[in-house]
């Protein structure tokens, strides 16, 4: 209980002199910012302030209005406060003649849009009520039903006192109602006390009530919307709804169009969703099927080409397609067209937007690259685009003449033919794609050689990058030939010899690498046939080594040794195929195979040590000894492992 309650007794208790230390709470707060700031209040007197939806479209989309307060002076400039409402209504909160005048004007300055001024021509002061021998206006009157509502909310010392605060707050709601009625309601219209404008228009709708009006409204609204659509998917048709746009559910659908024509199973008039009661098949038949997107064809179903459409659809279609599959120099920001299609003349809802997107650009994928994400996949980064915000941009798969002359060289390399097929776009990407090819294929000991000149390794290093495009791979190819300031007829002469010597560098490695490995086949492997079959036999010994074994069968089925494939070799001493050997085990390869048939070329009673182990590995030592002595580039491996060997043998 409070010390003003304790002042008052039950029955002589003056409740207005309880009220006006209250007031002072609220006094000097407009109206609107005493109804903004008391939601309560505004949703018992003003209910429909707020957002509200029309009946769907004749195609099937939900579209909403709103109506909010609105206190002079406002500009001319005025907008709908949201791009997904379809229309605004102000109350206008004018306080006298004078001020309704100069709102007028601003009204007639406005852009003619969907925007509607609700507006009591004598002013909001014009109207007043008389409460307990005092005059209140609208301001008052709010300030007056605040006030009682603080008194309520205390402790009182009687149940008479609160009957009397209850019965003060119910009278000043009342008359609150009834003020609001002129103003704002059918009372006023009715009466001619309030009229309804229309922006750049300075002469009055012709209504009688709410009823009236939101007809007219919703007729404007749709005659705004010339070049809708069907969409009919109850998830999908309300324009402002967010709640699907960029969903798991949406995304689904773009892949299943992205890839119809490659995956049969997506190749019916649902995308290959099994249940016809399920909401992804209502998503697909809402949108594609209502649209009549899918056409029979010779060999199946299929989704319609862009000139196979007719009318708005057909207009949709092609905006998307020449906006998105359009070069510029500049990265193209998606929302930009998700905000000119959920506008007029089209309206249509953002979460439609990637669904009707796949199908413009279903057969342009490839030419078309995303920024600013890090997503790689393009069914993801088209639904993401169309999302509120989004910062993805798009940009068309271009070449400057430059970069053309680069790749245009690279094809001849590699002996490629355009056909009368292919754009020169899709020709420059086909040389970009057997460039990777090629050297993809390539060993990755080869690829890691060291020897290979620098810029070979800064071609293998650099298309190892992910996220490379094809003209990153023109540009860079420009500047690592020194082609970058030349003019594109230079391109196409000089890039020959250098993209020879560039790509001929993997060739060159590999076979350097054969090559060492047969010159030691054909040092060590006597050429008269006496020696040679001697060979052989030592190496067929009992207690040789397998590798000597393995040896001796490759030299037994081929006649001269230039016919023994080096892989073969390496397989034998190694137990590796050659592409997959190193630098170093090509070193060690040809240490085994001198060591071997070094050891086996000897008479068995000149060895002291008999393990054949033992006498390959001090072999292998001297020889690995000697080539590091030579290039410092072999062997601390192979030597110590020959030493482990030999000091085992000896204990030490």
């Amino acid at each position: 209980m409070t010390e003003q309650w304790l002042l008052f007794s039950d029955s002589g208790v003056d409740v207005e002199a309880l009220i006006t230390p209250k007031l002072s709470y609220f006094a000097g707060r407009s109206p609107e910012t005493l109804f903004n700031d008391h939601p309560d209040m505004q949703e018992d007197l003003l209910p429909p302030i707020g957002k509200h939806d029309l009946d769907p479209s004749a195609c099937g989309i939900v579209r909403s209005y709103q109506i909010s307060l609105l206190t002079p002076p406002f500009s001319n400039q005025v907008k709908i406060s949201d791009p997904l409402l379809s229309g605004q209504v102000f109350l206008v909160l004018a306080k006298d003649r004078e001020e309704v005048d100069i709102v007028k004007a601003r009204i007639r300055e406005t852009t003619p849009t969907n925007l509607y001024f609700w507006l009591p021509l004598a002013g909001i002061r014009a109207e007043a009520v008389e409460l307990d021998g005092k005059e209140f206006r609208l301001s008052g009157l709010l300030c007056r039903y605040l006030a009682l509502e603080l008194l309520l909310k205390e402790k009182t010392a009687s149940e008479d006192l609160r009957r009397q605060l209850m019965a003060k707050w119910e009278k000043c709601r009342q008359q609150l109602l009834s003020v609001l009625q002129i103003l704002f309601g059918r009372e006023g219209l009715d009466s001619g006390k309030s009229q309804i404008f229309k922006a750049g228009s300075a002469d009055p709708i012709p209504c009688h009530s709410w009823h009236d009006f939101k007809g007219i409204l919703a007729a404007d609204i749709q005659n705004t919307y010339p070049q809708e659509i069907p969409v009919r998917a109850m998830n999908l048709n309300k324009l402002n709804a967010e709640k699907y746009t960029g969903s798991d559910k949406v995304l689904k659908v773009v892949e299943r169009i992205l890839d119809f024509a490659e995956n049969p199973a997506y190749q019916t008039d649902l995308l290959g969703e099994p249940k016809e009661s399920s909401e992804r098949s209502a998503l697909i038949d809402g949108v594609l099927g209502a649209n009549q997107l899918f056409i029979e064809r010779a060999d199946g179903l299929d989704i319609k080409k862009i000139d196979e459409t007719e009318g708005a659809l057909k207009d949709v279609l092609t905006l998307i397609h020449k906006t998105l599959v359009h070069k510029r120099e500049k990265p193209y920001l998606v929302s930009e067209l998700r905000d000119k299609l959920i506008a007029p003349p089209y309206g249509l809802p953002s979460c439609t937007l990637a669904m009707f997107a796949a199908v413009a650009v279903r057969n342009d994928t490839k030419r078309l690259r995303f920024g600013s994400t890090k997503e790689e996949d393009f069914a993801k980064n088209l639904t993401d685009a169309f999302v509120q915000d989004s910062k993805i941009t798009l940009r068309l798969f271009e070449f400057t003449t430059k970069q053309f002359a680069m790749l245009f060289g690279l094809g001849k390399y590699f002996n490629l033919e355009k056909t009368s097929m292919q754009t020169q776009e899709e020709y420059a990407g086909q040389c970009v794609q057997t460039l990777r090819q090629f050297v993809l294929k390539q060993s990755e000991s080869i690829k890691q050689s060291a020897l290979l000149q620098d810029k070979t390794k800064n071609l293998v290093k650099f298309l190892s990058l992910p996220g490379k495009n094809q003209q990153d791979v023109a540009e860079f190819l420009l500047e690592l030939l020194a082609l970058d300031r030349e003019i594109a007829s230079e391109i196409g002469i000089k890039s020959q010899s250098l993209l020879k010597n560039l790509l001929d560098d993997f060739a060159k490695v590999d076979n350097a690498k054969q090559y060492e490995i047969k010159q030691t086949l054909q040092t060590v492997v006597p050429k008269d046939e006496g020696g040679k079959q001697q060979l052989l036999e030592r190496l067929n010994h009992p207690s040789a080594l397998p590798q000597a074994k393995a040896i001796a069968k490759l030299l037994e089925q081929h006649t001269h040794v230039d016919d023994i494939a080096i892989t073969h070799v390496t397989q034998a001493i190694l137990n590796k195929p050659f592409e997959e050997c190193s630098d170093l085990e090509i070193g060690r390869c040809q240490g085994k195979l001198e060591s071997l048939v070094n050891h086996h070329q000897q008479p068995l009673t000149y060895n002291t040590i008999q393990d054949p182990a033992v006498i390959l590995a001090a072999d292998e030592l001297i020889n690995a000894l000697q080539c590091w002595l030579k290039s410092k580039s072999l062997a601390p491996e192979t030597i110590k492992s020959a030493l482990t060997v030999v000091l085992s043998e000896y204990g030490g």
